[in-house]
């Protein structure tokens, strides 16, 4: 436990010297004010233009989803990208051979963000939701966000050969979150050809108001974490 604690501390240290990475970890925070701020505004002034009595509020489940899902994605965003810096710097093969082992390693640098994430998305929450939602929703939306963002992480450090590639292939592997969107958009039987994605699976849970339909994003979610897990790189 105390080489994950070493290690994790070496993160931060590199953060420290990633401007980039380090605004990151702190832009979910300034996301969620523009969300539970700007977006009722934003409704307030399309509505009086159009003469319409809503446009957006229909959807503010949504924009809730997705903040569920901003702070794991960053947070394992930044994560993939120290893995990648490591491994173009062959200093993953020198962990690897530590105390600290492939377990280890990982823990530190995806459990402990994902588990920061976890927390953080719950007071973010909290504290931004454009709609009300219970503790064991709220809960269930951070805990598939961060399985969300763990699965997003490898991905990225499967797919990639070093870091710049990792960038590109961020990109691409956002698209994932809207699978959360969905429910929303497209007709019933139309929207379950996304039934691969958890993100799906947990927009499903938030319009219906089912959290049992939690159960298929999370098991979703542990297969592709085995299978990117047995593939990879990291």
């Amino acid at each position: 436990m105390k080489a994950v604690q070493i290690s994790f501390r070496q993160m931060l240290v590199f953060l420290k010297n990633d401007m980039m990475l380090a605004i990151a970890c702190v832009a979910p925070v300034f996301i969620g004010s523009i969300f539970c701020f700007g977006i009722p505004r934003l409704e307030g002034v399309v509505t009086e233009y159009f003469k319409m009595k809503s446009i957006l509020k229909p959807y503010y489940q949504v924009f809730d989803v997705f903040l569920a899902s901003i702070t794991p994605v960053f947070y394992c965003f930044v994560a993939a990208m120290v893995i990648l810096e490591e491994r173009d710097d062959h200093i993953t093969d020198a962990l690897y051979a530590s105390p600290l082992g492939k377990g280890g390693y990982l823990v530190s640098r995806l459990g402990i963000p994902g588990l920061l994430s976890f927390v953080i998305t719950e007071g973010l929450l909290l504290a931004f939701s454009l709609i009300h939602v219970s503790f064991l929703t709220r809960t269930f939306m951070a805990m598939n966000g961060v399985l969300q963002g763990v699965i997003f992480s490898l991905m990225v450090v499967t797919i990639s050969s070093n870091k710049l590639e990792g960038m590109a292939v961020t990109k691409l592997t956002s698209l994932m979150m809207l699978g959360v969107a969905m429910p929303w958009f497209l007709p019933e039987k139309v929207q379950y050809v996304f039934w691969f994605l958890p993100s799906y699976w947990m927009g499903k849970a938030v319009w219906c108001q089912e959290n049992l339909l939690v159960i298929p994003a999370v098991l979703l979610a542990g297969v592709w974490g085995y299978c990117l897990v047995k593939r990879g790189r990291c």
